[in-house]
């Protein structure tokens, strides 16, 4: 089967002959589409959409990515290869019309997906598409919700409590201006961006109500859907790819991996490498970061600014096969970011057997257990996240313990495989016990 990546800069008009999800003569495979607002980017949600559809392929599911651009490019051939991809529609009309755009778009959907069993939704409106067009056509697909977070710039009063409220986390004169910038731009709207967000917030409302499951990426998710939405949610672990295994390796120099961009809250990091410079034992002590993102000119003024050139490296992307290497390399990681509901890069760092300074709150913390496979730090204070590197930069002995036990651990629940083994008994055998009981 040959891979077909319709992308949106040569969008075509729609073409209902060709366009329609048609079942096999005798088919009984399991059909899913899984859809994503955009797969130009590499994140973790873009990886796990990849990964999912790549297993549940090989287990001979019959999958579909329906997505509005696709860059094969930033990931492994493997991955790719037998993936059937498939281009949101462009605009049919010369002016833009998001009310307009989406209409389109759920007309499409009905039509395609009208021999689906199940479709996927992560990013607010894709669930939100599928089950509109499911209403329009009355079509007979279920919808899973595979929930990363929910959208933060319409439900910053629940998901971004920690950003919000720095100030009272944290000891006087600390500065958190990456944070008040978040914080003015979630609260400083205008009349007229208001009232989009207030129809947005109800359309996410009716649309999560309509979902047939919904899965989430942690228990501080689940908390989250439930105080937003009033509806229950399940946690579905996740899994990453793992490296050739090795022996521990005592890296020379000090991990970032993320997107560049302020709750990602690398500023923190280069404030503490700053702080930890000057301390006895760390005078050696190197920062890589890779990732980019709109924070990076603001990032690389502050590390001029603090004589810190020779000390810290941007490094922009990388290839996995390169990815792997840099993991192994580090020392160790911080992954510190303001409530972040998962975060797969501490994972995927133990699986290098790496260990990471993660998080005091959110999805990291759940994660990684402090002092057995990782080191807690307040990220809004750098001196906290400069206290658990300083242990990690120095011990020895701690480092390749934490970085031994994590890597069993992620090797017992988090593996790809496991993923794919609890989402299709989470979806499939649940769902069928959901219907038996509903018959009886």
């Amino acid at each position: 089967m040959e891979s077909r990546f319709a992308l949106r800069q040569n969008p075509r008009p729609l073409d209902l002959k060709t366009m329609i999800y048609e079942r096999a003569p005798g088919s009984a495979r399991k059909r899913i589409a899984i859809i994503h607002p955009g797969m130009d980017v590499k994140g973790g949600a873009e990886n796990v959409t990849l990964w999912l559809a790549s297993g549940l392929g090989r287990r001979g599911y019959d999958v579909t990515l329906i997505t509005d651009s696709f860059d094969k490019d930033l990931w492994s051939a493997d991955l790719t290869r037998d993936l059937k991809v498939v281009s949101l529609p462009g605009p049919l009309v010369p002016f833009r019309s998001k009310r307009l755009l989406r209409w389109e778009i759920v007309l499409f959907l009905a039509i395609f997906m009208r021999n689906v069993d199940w479709v996927v939704g992560q990013h607010f409106p894709t669930y939100s598409w599928a089950t509109a067009a499911r209403a329009l056509v009355g079509g007979r697909w279920k919808v899973l919700w595979l929930c990363p977070e929910p959208l933060r710039r319409l439900h910053f009063d629940v998901t971004d409590v920690h950003a919000q409220n720095w100030r009272s986390l944290v000891r006087a004169g600390v500065e958190n201006e990456h944070l008040d910038r978040v914080a003015e731009s979630r609260t400083k709207i205008r009349p007229g961006r208001r009232r989009r967000m207030d129809r947005d917030r109800r359309l996410d409302q009716e649309s999560v109500q309509l979902c047939d499951r919904i899965f989430a990426n942690s228990e501080f998710t689940v908390g989250n859907i439930q105080a937003i939405f009033g509806v229950d949610s399940s946690v579905c672990r996740l899994g990453v790819p793992f490296p050739a295994d090795r022996p521990y390796v005592h890296g020379d120099y000090i991990g970032v991996l993320t997107t560049l961009s302020p709750l990602k809250n690398v500023h923190n990091t280069i404030r503490a490498v700053h702080d930890l410079i000057s301390r006895p034992g760390c005078e050696d002590l190197k920062l890589k970061i890779v990732g980019d993102g709109p924070e990076r000119e603001v990032l690389e003024r502050m590390v001029a600014e603090r004589g810190l050139e020779k000390r810290v490296d941007f490094i922009g992307h990388l290839k996995d096969k390169d990815l792997a290497a840099f993991l192994r390399g580090a020392r160790f990681m911080v992954y510190c970011p303001v409530d972040e509901p998962l975060g797969l890069v501490p994972i995927e760092a133990l699986a290098a057997r790496t260990p990471s300074v993660v998080s005091d709150h959110g999805g990291p913390a759940e994660t990684m257990a402090n002092g057995k496979v990782g080191l807690h730090a307040n990220p809004l204070d750098p001196e906290s996240i400069a206290d658990a590197a300083e242990r990690l930069w120095r011990d020895t002995e701690l480092t390749r313990r934490l970085g031994n036990a994590g890597n069993d651990l992620v090797r017992k629940l988090y593996t790809l495989e496991g993923f794919i083994d609890r989402f299709e008994t989470m979806l499939f055998d649940d769902a069928k016990r959901r219907g038996r009981r509903e018959c009886s």
